[in-house]
């Protein structure tokens, strides 16, 4: 570039040609630039489709300690629906039980109130940040302890807290670990969707009981373990996104997809005596038979029979779901 400007100062026959092609190639430079920033990364695609689907409440601790949290982005605190404080980037929150009453305490601020407290941003993916909070896992160093969308405390009706989290549902399946980086694609996949299904599935049956949250986050449904997940897994997140908005249904409504470690060989029906699931028919898992003892319920897919099929046999997430939830198909629903 600096070749062309020197001889153009300079003049000459071929002063004109050279300008001509210097605004040529300043043209085509600005051309490249604008493209590279109009395209979206494929991890702003997979931030963006992390906004879709309805919203899940789920519970991450049930305790008697004080949360404290802040954010790096400004967040609005309401009691209620009534707003009460708007507060700058990393200002710290902390909110304690006292009685049969919340108190929250922010910048030199204190007041009390019987109404869940609910803190957020405008950005429904903004993340905050649980000082001395610790969700520890074994064969992980994270504390666990940032979670996108909103965070509410309410009264539990002991003498402790419920830390709710609520949050967009494919930002949740992004962030649950019932795989690893290490687990074959399709297999993934085919657990992410099931996640999914399953999470539509108990949200409708908790807001129908009228429940203060739809999952725990632990293993009594599925373990969710928020914004340091995804961090841990990108490929996990990754795939997440790429089966965005996809359900298994039945009759074209969403199925209890339940899934467990492993049978001995062969999965369970569902009892008829506990309501009807005929997708939950009894199945062949030839890669279980290895196993002298159940581990899990037994209903819906195996993760080890699933996996390995998906290993050695190299069956698609489709298929995997087709076969372990009987007379099922997948359908984005968003």
């Amino acid at each position: 570039m600096l070749w062309l400007i020197k001889n153009i100062w300079r003049g000459g026959a071929s002063a004109l040609i050279l300008l001509a092609i210097f605004a040529q190639t300043v043209s085509v430079l600005a051309a490249e630039e604008r493209e590279t920033a109009e395209t979206p990364t494929a991890s702003a695609v997979v931030e963006e489709t992390f906004k879709k689907g309805p919203a899940v409440r789920v519970l991450i601790a049930e305790q008697g300690k004080p949360v404290t949290m802040r954010s790096e982005v400004p967040v609005a605190v309401y009691t209620g629906v009534i707003l009460r404080l708007e507060l700058p980037p990393e200002t710290l929150i902390t909110i304690r039980r006292e009685r049969q009453a919340l108190t929250i305490e922010s910048e030199g601020v204190s007041f009390g109130t019987e109404e869940p407290v609910r803190i957020m941003a405008e950005d429904p993916l903004a993340v905050f940040t649980l000082p001395g909070f610790a969700r520890k896992l074994s064969g992980w160093k994270q504390d666990f302890n940032q979670y996108r969308g909103i965070l509410e405390l309410r009264l539990a009706k002991d003498k402790n807290l419920l830390l709710i989290n609520e949050l967009p549902l494919e930002a949740y399946v992004a962030a649950i670990v019932e795989t690893n980086e290490r687990d074959p694609e399709e297999y993934t996949k085919a657990v992410l969707v099931a996640a999914r299904t399953y999470a539509v599935v108990w949200r409708e049956e908790a807001r129908r009981r009228g429940r203060a949250f739809d999952l725990r986050g632990s293993t009594h449904d599925q373990l969710y373990l928020g914004y340091q997940a995804e961090l841990a897994q990108p490929q996990v997140r990754q795939w997440a996104g790429e089966t965005a908005g996809e359900v298994v249904t039945y009759e074209g409504s969403p199925a209890a997809t339940l899934y467990f470690g492993h049978s001995t060989g062969k999965t369970k029906s569902w009892p008829k005596r506990l309501g009807e699931r005929p997708w939950l028919t009894s199945v062949a898992a030839p890669y279980d038979k290895k196993f002298k003892r159940l581990y899990g319920h037994g209903y819906g897919m195996s993760m080890n029979d699933a996996r390995e099929r998906a290993r050695r046999d190299n069956a698609t997430y489709q298929e995997l779901l087709a076969y372990y939830y009987t007379g099922t198909q997948v359908e984005v629903r968003y």
